[in-house]
């Protein structure tokens, strides 16, 4: 969005993002992921991979959140989570836009996220010149499902620092 508009942009929040190019490791994880959904289906997709990577490992909503991952996956459908993959696959590496981004920008993560783990976040949060940056105990990759309450208070927080 910034690369393409940043005209239109006055506040940038992130939550557990990658501004990375894809990495072969990735682009082989995702064609594994997509060979289990031929196998055994969407279903075992989300139970089997995508959940476990996605919530902190003491999670003590862990059942109720697979349930969750695995309706949004079946939801999506195979064509929807593919096109998804292709995104990812061939998405631009934006570590040299960070620097650019002239708009306060919310960085959030959880403290246990695995797919984008927290030093990355530091990392990027250090390139933005006006970044705020927040990790949120207990959570991993979907940190706004896992800690819902928290994550929606740092974002209150934040919007009403930008009102100010």
């Amino acid at each position: 969005m910034w690369r393409q508009a940043p005209e239109r942009i006055v506040a940038l929040g992130l939550c557990g993002t990658n501004p990375g190019a894809d990495t072969m490791e990735r682009k082989n994880a995702r064609a594994s992921q997509l060979a289990i959904v031929d196998f055994d289906g969407l279903q075992a997709l989300a139970e089997q991979r995508l959940a476990p990577a996605y919530f902190a490992a003491d999670s003590a909503q862990r059942a109720q959140l697979t349930h969750t991952v695995t309706q949004m996956t079946l939801d999506a459908g195979k064509a929807r989570l593919t096109a998804q993959f292709s995104a990812l696959s061939s998405r631009t590496d934006s570590w040299p836009t960070l620097p650019t981004i002239t708009v306060p920008t919310l960085v959030i993560f959880g403290a246990n996220d695995m797919v984008c783990p927290p030093q990355d976040q530091q990392r990027m949060a250090v390139q933005i010149p006006r970044a705020c940056v927040h990790e949120i105990p207990q959570a991993g990759h979907l940190a706004p499902l896992e800690q819902a309450n928290s994550t929606a208070v740092l974002i209150r927080e934040w919007l009403h620092l930008l009102q100010d």
